[in-house]
């Protein structure tokens, strides 16, 4: 026991350190509990250990007779103290308002730009779209020739033909006097009527190295029998072109040169690029192989030459043909046809006669006496001669139309609808189908009852890129 320094006793405080435990024999047979000097507390995981707080620093003492300065002159002490600028927020909002303002504010287009937007507005048949891009990229750069081509192009699509005239004017004007724009004025020409001034036109172009232009003369003299001048032409041309190669062999089939027609036909077809499908679908090449000398065969020459829309190149075999074998009616029917399209009418109406008595119920022979009767507006005697070549060919397009043409000759708009109706039906080719609105929209048959209505939904959705086809369809509407 420990005392005071006066002797009183001081009260007994907790031993600092825990007692001994007692021997296990002392306290055998006694219960007892006993208290473990230190209890482990549970320490935390990292992952969840609190962050350590750094002890809040006392304020140090002040010298003796110094007080604390007053509030502004700490402030203004911190204000004066030089800030380090913060760049990379200041350039993080410059950054989004030029962002903004490239949004908001269009860029103006080029030029380029407009002129290939009118292409793809002329291609969609959106003509008053193509004409306002041309036209902004021509008052965006006045000195460009290129807009006022395009104008041209347009405009003659629309049938504006002095417009579209005028703009390839001021096109050249500018500058572009190439191939190209004197081929476009040449094909206006052609629409026209003007066949002196589209040879005219085309033959500057040829001589500026235009291809296609040469090609143009070509098919003008060939329709026009002047087949020396049209073999000129396409011998001008590369060796390597196709078409050059195809006519060349046409013309030497014409008169007989088979050698030089098989050697033309076999190089265009085996150039790159080669087209004239026609030729082998017709026979040419066929009869080009086989030389015919026959009357049979010349005959079957001059076919294959109306049939290919090549009259003018019929006449010459047919006669030939005719020559070798007078009595040869489908000859007649054929040489009828080649002079009725060349104008000559007394000569057709002999040689149609001829032919009908020779084969009377021959389809084409009918078809030629028909198509002659319709010129001198013979339209009952037409009807009936058409009526027969359909017993023989009920399955011909063209024969059908000309009915429906006889039909309206005499106000019988009936057999015209349902003979327009089977010539658009049967016929592969868009003019079938056009002759087919045409008739609704000229005589406003159908409207009422939705016939008209019909048949425009029909021919949009055989013919979506005959952009007359659509025009009228949308007349009917």
């Amino acid at each position: 026991m420990q005392h005071s320094p006066d002797g009183a006793p001081l009260p007994q405080s907790e031993p600092l350190l825990p007692a001994a435990a007692p021997a296990p024999d002392a306290v055998r047979g006694a219960v007892t509990t006993t208290i473990p000097s230190t209890i482990p507390l549970p320490l935390p995981t990292p992952a969840t250990a609190p962050a350590a707080t750094p002890p809040t620093p006392l304020p140090l003492p002040l010298p003796p007779g110094w007080t604390p300065p007053p509030a502004w002159v700490a402030a203004r002490a911190a204000a004066a103290r030089p800030r380090r600028p913060r760049w990379g927020r200041l350039a993080g909002w410059i950054g989004a308002l030029l962002l903004l303002a490239i949004i908001l504010v269009p860029m103006p287009a080029s030029g380029t730009d407009l002129l290939a937007a009118a292409t793809s507005a002329r291609a969609a048949y959106r003509y008053d779209r193509a004409l306002a891009f041309d036209a902004r990229a021509a008052q965006q750069d006045p000195d460009d020739p290129r807009p006022h081509c395009q104008m041209g192009a347009v405009l003659a699509l629309q049938q504006l033909y002095d417009q579209a005239v005028a703009a390839y004017t001021r096109c050249q004007a500018l500058g572009d006097r190439g191939p190209a724009v004197w081929l476009a004025l040449g094909t206006i020409a052609q629409t026209r009527g003007d066949l002196a001034g589209a040879e005219r036109l085309w033959l500057r172009s040829a001589a500026l190295g235009g291809d296609e232009a040469r090609h143009q003369v070509g098919l003008l003299y060939e329709r026009q029998a002047r087949f020396d001048l049209a073999a000129a032409q396409w011998r001008a041309l590369p060796a390597s072109d196709p078409l050059a190669q195809e006519h060349i062999g046409l013309l030497a089939l014409r008169t007989g040169d088979y050698a030089t027609a098989r050697n033309a036909f076999i190089a265009a077809q085996t150039l790159p690029g080669f087209d004239g499908q026609q030729a082998v679908d017709q026979g040419f090449v066929q009869l080009a192989a086989f030389g015919p000398q026959s009357a049979a065969g010349l005959t079957s020459v001059g076919v294959a030459f109306v049939q290919a829309n090549l009259p003018t190149f019929a006449r010459l075999p047919l006669t030939n043909a005719l020559a070798l074998a007078p009595d040869d009616g489908t000859a007649y029917a054929y040489l009828a046809w080649v002079d009725f399209l060349a104008g000559n009418t007394a000569s057709a109406q002999a040689e149609s006669t001829l032919a009908l008595t020779l084969v009377p119920h021959d389809a084409f022979t009918l078809f030629v006496a028909a198509e002659l009767a319709i010129a001198a507006s013979q339209w009952t005697p037409a009807a009936a001669l058409l009526d027969r070549a359909l017993q023989a060919d009920n399955k011909n397009a063209e024969l059908w139309a000309e009915r429906g043409r006889a039909a309206l000759g005499v106000f019988d708009y009936l057999h015209a609808e349902l003979s327009y109706a089977n010539a658009a039906n049967l016929g592969t080719d868009p003019a079938f189908t056009i002759s087919y609105l045409s008739f609704y929209v000229r005589y406003r048959v159908g409207i009422d009852d939705g016939r008209a209505q019909l048949a425009a939904i029909q021919a949009t959705q055989r013919w979506p890129d005959v952009a007359q086809a659509q025009d009228l369809a949308a007349q009917v509407f």
